[in-house]
């Protein structure tokens, strides 16, 4: 077997200061490399982050993992060499020596062991080589070669989520590591760990084997944990002095068991030692970041629906910045015209506006200048040089006629040279309106400082003609000017998420007609495929056309909003056809489309609010918050931190010795479910409780609804038509339809919400038992159906029905569980969710679930067939025929299942309602 050499830091000085990255030799900067420890970061993506899924329902967080910690390296790190190690199936020499090393892990999940191959393929792409040895593990590989490259003035990191790796950690070698999540890292250097632990990183050896490791089942020393561990190695130095000074070890027991564990120690030591010296070669050459396979890496990142990730990928190698974004465009397949095939030229009549320059890379981003210099010519040289040429004029000063074959092309030519834009301003705006009449369709794109239009000015404005030509206007008065130009034409306008553009047109003049809408492509992909955790244009246009737009943050407000306009346009057609295609036009032309500039009225016109009642309720909520606080601190005798779940549970759980509730890694649950449990055992649980109420209700709308008042006294309401999975619109800033009403003191908020005027009155209406009425439709169950014929109170006949008894006989209790089962195994509700919030056990609860499914058989056998269907297809629908995507169904994971089978059951109920 190789030799094992521990890395020490011999003849430093302790404790050492802080390490620089960027270190030089002999005023030469270091090159740097970085080391990827690969199953160790796949291994942290799949335990620390959400199960995501693709739309084909495989599951991709281990991927997602590794791949944003690894582009993470590349920004924070720098590096000019990266490699990567990965862990072989069988066993190890550790396994050899140990039989036991390791074997309390469980076997890796299949849907995480499925992710690996995934992996592979990103790194294969990215041309990072892997180094890897039959028979021992990627810490071995890291630790040799890191040794190697302390040999070639190299200054290394190791991206490991493994801490046993700051062994390694010396004056060149640093250890980046996550503290949370796959984003939180923290570099250790040897002065963080000396920090942190008080040693030097060859001791943390001795310190592991004394604490042991559960993990890779390395016994250790009972009883001997992190602090002692610690204690004992910075006192004695290592284990060899440690045990031949034993007898100086307090107190007694503690020095008997390390006199009893001693050959497990010294195993420990040898397990935890890495290898250093394996028969593999570091080749630099390999393992160069820079010319990598970038067509097939964002390829992949489509594939596994990683679009943020894409923007981050790095340079490679030559290229500058605005290089990249550009080479970002040219991933074009069917669909798209190739890069070279765009024209730089205009047709004649075009170029009446200035062209849109590119600027100079300055800062962190793309920034964009707009030339105010004659129309026409060459972009001048900035500091960086001439980045993007724009089109010149021809000899007669007219712009030749365009090349562009369709509006696919005009995108990609607009992504690479934003001088294909114009940019208008003051009355030249107006002399747009021939041009623009002449359009059947106009793509619009409207850029604010804030997304709410009532709230906000615009930035810029962007129009698309069906011929390619973009025209833009920049700041609010020429922005609006624009969007009068195009309103005043009456022609039917396309974009994406087109509702601010007509709120704006209505709250400028709210008698005047509602723009005609004619596409919205946020909307048309939403209904395509509702379960994607985006709907942005950039997703869209990168799905349908297979273009990468550059980010909003990178380029000035004026080229995004061209970009978008046309964009709008770009994707119009191939969006058009997919609905054909599911079958889903009709939903989204009579229902999805009308629906538009109904909602945006409604957001228009907003909700007035009594500004009176709400300062009366501010004060009222204040004197009793304050009451119930005076009141908390004299139950338990002393005052504290009542908002902080942490301290309530040190005070309730251990001063007061109250029953424990759950733990979780952060202190005691206190949540309202562990509270209202103790309410008759202390008095100091009920104030707490209230105390919540007051606090929740006063900060969420009480102190929140002033500040989004506007300047016309009412509130206006953002309505998300393309978020919920399910069709259901949701409403931000604020959230009007989670206003509380079960309760006095919701009741007086709503009470806040006025009508505006005296001749006016605000109604509420509502469908009676909707969700109920549609499960008697779609199940067909003859006795649901039944009831709601007759017009029975049907919580209580299902409760008769269940319970076999007559329905005069049926008890408050007894109805009120009908109903919550009524409602909630639409939802997926269990016998632990009808236990909790009726108060009976979980026996009683499954029996009355049980009594309730042969009372409605129809029910039962809708839900069997409808996740038998799901399964079979890979999706449900509503009555209206509205779709969604439910991968989850074929997830290796059982809870990812079974809520997969709750989706399932639950969508065409809710999404119908």
């Amino acid at each position: 077997m190789p030799a094992r050499v521990a890395g020490h830091c011999a003849g430093t000085l302790w404790p050492p200061s802080r390490t620089d990255a960027g270190r030089t030799r002999r005023g030469t900067p270091m090159e740097r490399l970085m080391l990827l420890d690969g199953f160790g970061l796949v291994y942290r993506g799949y335990y620390a982050l959400p199960p995501l899924t693709t739309a084909k329902g495989e599951l991709v967080n281990g991927v997602f993992g590794f791949c944003s910690i690894v582009l993470r390296g590349f920004a924070d790190l720098k590096p000019d060499y990266v490699a990567v190690a990965f862990d072989l199936s069988g066993p190890t020499f550790r396994h050899e020596q140990y039989a036991d090393y390791k074997a309390t892990r469980t076997r890796m999940p299949d849907d995480l062991r499925d992710q690996f191959p995934k992996v592979r393929e990103v790194v294969k792409a990215l041309r990072i080589p892997v180094y890897e040895l039959q028979g021992f593990e990627a810490d071995d590989v890291i630790g040799t070669l890191t040794r190697q490259a302390d040999g070639r003035d190299l200054e290394t990191t190791i991206v490991s989520v493994d801490l046993d790796m700051l062994q390694l950690v010396s004056d060149r070698t640093r250890l980046m590591t996550t503290r949370s999540g796959v984003e939180n890292t923290i570099i250790y250097d040897p002065a963080r760990i000396w920090e942190r632990f008080g040693l030097r990183p060859d001791q943390m050896i001795d310190y592991k084997a004394l604490k042991g490791d559960p993990t890779d089942n390395i016994p250790g020393v009972p009883g001997v944990g992190e602090k002692t561990a610690a204690k004992l190695i910075a006192q004695f130095g290592d284990l060899d002095t440690l045990y031949a000074r034993l007898d100086e070890v307090k107190p007694d027991k503690l020095r008997e068991k390390l006199g009893e564990h001693r050959q497990h120690v010294y195993e420990g030591q040898s397990l935890t030692t890495i290898v250093r010296d394996l028969p593999v070669e570091l080749d630099l050459e390999a393992s160069r970041l820079g010319d990598y396979d970038r067509d097939t890496v964002i390829r992949l990142f489509r594939e596994y629906e990683f679009r943020t990730l894409i923007e981050r990928l790095p340079a490679i190698s030559g290229e500058t910045a605005v290089e990249k974004i550009q080479a970002l465009r040219e991933v074009a397949t069917s669909g798209t015209v190739p890069a070279a095939r765009v024209g730089t030229e205009r047709p004649a009549g075009w170029g009446s506006g200035r062209p849109i320059r590119a600027g100079s890379m300055g800062g962190e981003g793309l920034q964009l200048s707009l030339d105010f210099d004659a129309v026409g010519g060459t972009a001048a040289a900035g500091p960086a040089g001439r980045l993007i040429p724009s089109p010149g004029p021809t000899p007669g000063g007219e712009r030749a006629p365009s090349t562009f074959d369709d509006l696919p092309t005009a995108l990609v030519a607009a992504i690479e040279d934003p001088g294909h834009m114009e940019l208008h301003e003051g009355d030249g705006i107006d002399a747009l309106d021939p041009w623009v009449r002449a359009q059947a369709v106009l793509g619009v794109a409207r850029i604010a400082d804030d997304p709410r239009p009532r709230m906000g000015s615009a930035l810029a404005f962007a129009v698309a003609g069906m011929d390619g030509r973009v025209v833009v206007a920049g700041g609010a008065e020429d922005a609006d000017r624009l969007r009068h130009v195009v309103e005043a034409s009456g022609l039917p306008i396309a974009g994406h998420e087109v509702k601010p553009v007509l709120v704006a047109r209505i709250a400028a003049d709210p008698a005047a007609p509602v723009t005609p809408v004619d596409f919205d492509t946020q909307v048309a992909a939403y209904i395509l495929n509702a379960a994607l955790r985006s709907q942005a244009i950039d997703d869209v246009v990168a799905e349908r056309l297979d273009l990468v737009l550059p980010a909003a943050k990178e380029i000035a407000p004026v080229h995004r909003a061209g970009l978008e306009a046309l964009a709008a346009l770009a994707v119009r057609e191939p969006l058009s056809r997919a609905l054909l295609e599911a079958g889903l036009d009709r939903l989204y032309r009579e229902i999805e489309l009308p629906l538009i500039p109904v909602l945006a009225r409604m957001e228009a016109v907003g909700v007035a609010v009594d500004m009176d009642a709400l300062a009366t309720l501010d004060r009222e909520f204040g004197t009793e918050i304050t009451r119930l606080e005076r009141e908390i601190y004299d139950a338990v005798g002393h005052e504290f931190t009542i908002g902080s779940p942490k301290q309530l549970g040190v005070v309730l759980f251990e001063e007061l010795k109250l029953s424990k509730g759950r733990k979780t890694k952060t202190g005691y649950s206190t949540d309202a479910t562990v509270l209202e449990e103790l309410v008759d055992v202390h008095p100091a649980i009920q104030p707490v409780l209230d105390w919540r109420i007051y606090t929740k209700l006063r900060s969420t709308y009480v102190e929140a609804l002033p500040a989004l008042i506007a300047a016309d006294g009412r509130v206006h309401t953002t309505f998300h038509q393309a978020v919920a999975a399910t069709g259901r619109l949701s409403s931000s800033d604020p959230n009007l339809q989670n206003i509380p009403i079960r309760t006095p003191l919701g009741r007086r908020i709503r009470r806040a919400f006025v009508a505006g005027a005296p001749d006016l009155v605000l109604v509420a209406a509502d469908y009676s038992q909707i969700e109920l009425r549609i499960i008697a439709h779609v199940s067909g169950d003859e006795h649901l159906r039944d009831a709601f014929a007759r017009g029975a109170d049907i919580h209580r006949e299902t409760a008769a029905r269940v319970l076999r008894k007559p329905a005069e006989e049926i008890t408050a209790d007894e109805r009120s569980m009908a109903k919550m089962v009524n409602f909630g195994l639409a939802y997926g509700m269990s016998d632990f969710g009808l236990s909790s919030r009726a108060g009976i056990s979980r026996g009683e609860a499954q029996e009355f679930i049980n009594g309730y499914f042969a009372a409605y058989s129809g029910i039962s056998y809708y839900m069997l067939h409808i996740k038998e269907t799901a399964r079979r297809h890979g999706f449900v629908q509503t009555l209206l025929g509205r779709k969604r995507q439910i991968p989850e169904l074929h997830a290796g994971n059982p809870s990812l299942r079974g809520a997969g089978e709750r989706m399932a059951i639950n969508m065409p109920i809710q999404g119908t309602a």
